[in-house]
């Protein structure tokens, strides 16, 4: 879902307007399960790695001081070892994630090709989120154990080898509207 720079900045403000706590999904995860969640909770995430983000949300979420968490799909990056086929748009390089880390970004992994998760078979779910994961703690230097599911697909199968594959915690889609 996209949005121009403009009405983005306008959701950031009215997500401060309405008096909600920003956190990471890593630290909602973490409230979570130790049930320790703030008031009026509320995750800024996106998906993909599109190079936008640094030009256009990083900003924006910067000069409000919110957090947010980047799932990114690594075979789209600019600069990899093998790059998937993917969008036309400009991605974001390998060279640019340390740099997210260091303006409080939290990263996760977003897959290695987008692939409709539980359409893989058995070898190519656990590569498409090991994967991932190896490339982005080498390149880190950090262990990344947040997902999530392209297309936010996933049934008992990928939930299990999510688990295995080392995630802590996996975000998908819900079609449903929040009670606020």
């Amino acid at each position: 879902f996209t949005v121009t720079p403009d009405e983005f900045e306008r959701q950031l403000d009215a997500v401060l307007d309405a008096g909600l706590t920003p956190v990471t999904f890593g630290e909602l995860v973490h409230g979570e399960l130790t049930g320790v969640v703030p008031p009026r909770p509320v995750a800024i995430t996106f998906d993909d790695g599109y190079a936008d983000f640094a030009r256009w949300a990083l900003p924006a979420l910067t000069a409000r001081s919110l957090p947010s968490t980047l799932f990114v799909t690594t075979g789209w990056l600019e600069g990899g070892k093998s790059r998937e086929p993917g969008p036309t748009d400009p991605m974001l390089s390998w060279s640019q994630l340390p740099e997210l880390l260091e303006c409080g970004v939290e990263l996760g992994a977003h897959s290695h090709s987008h692939p409709q998760m539980d359409t893989l078979t058995g070898p190519e779910l656990r590569d498409e989120l090991v994967r991932p994961k190896d490339q982005l703690e080498e390149a880190l230097g950090r262990e990344v154990d947040l997902v999530a599911y392209p297309h936010g697909y996933n049934g008992p199968r990928v939930r299990r080898a999510t688990r295995a594959a080392g995630y802590r915690a996996a975000a998908a889609v819900r079609n449903a509207l929040h009670p606020s």
